[in-house]
């Protein structure tokens, strides 16, 4: 089968570094709307540094639509938010109203519709480690609802 398209997660690639620059500036675009719609479900004890993996994590997930464990792998790249890990799963652990199934389905519909590859291809690239890193379920579900 052919190769799967990184994500954007390996350290080691000039991708990433791109990749995370795009994520960045989208974070920056989107923070203060983010940040004031969503302060209501942060924990008041939570550091500034959870509050501010929180609000990436919301980004990533809402506009980017991105995987549990991609959200994590970006939170913690050098090349993306250099949080601690820590700080990273409290983000993950405090995403609300995230349907993960949906998030997987809307980078399917992006692979399979514009990029037109196979749904076995799709499937692949969803649940990949150096895809996008969603669960077999998450892929199996979105590859299903393709239309």
């Amino acid at each position: 089968m052919s190769a799967v398209i990184s994500s954007g997660n390996s350290e080691s690639s000039n991708e990433t570094q791109s990749s995370s620059s795009k994520v960045s500036k989208s974070s920056k675009e989107n923070s203060s709307s983010s940040s004031e719609s969503n302060s209501d479900n942060k924990d008041d004890s939570a550091t500034s540094e959870q509050k501010n993996a929180l609000a990436s994590a919301e980004t990533y997930a809402r506009d980017m639509h991105m995987s549990k464990q991609a959200i994590y792998e970006q939170l913690t790249s050098s090349y993306g938010g250099k949080f601690k890990s820590n700080d990273a799963k409290y983000a993950i652990d405090n995403l609300k109203d995230v349907n993960w199934k949906e998030n997987a389905l809307k980078s399917a519909e992006t692979y399979y519709k514009d990029m037109h590859m196979s749904k076995d291809a799709v499937k692949e690239q969803l649940s990949s480690s150096n895809g996008d890193k969603f669960t077999n379920d998450e892929a199996t579900y979105a590859v299903n609802h393709l239309k």
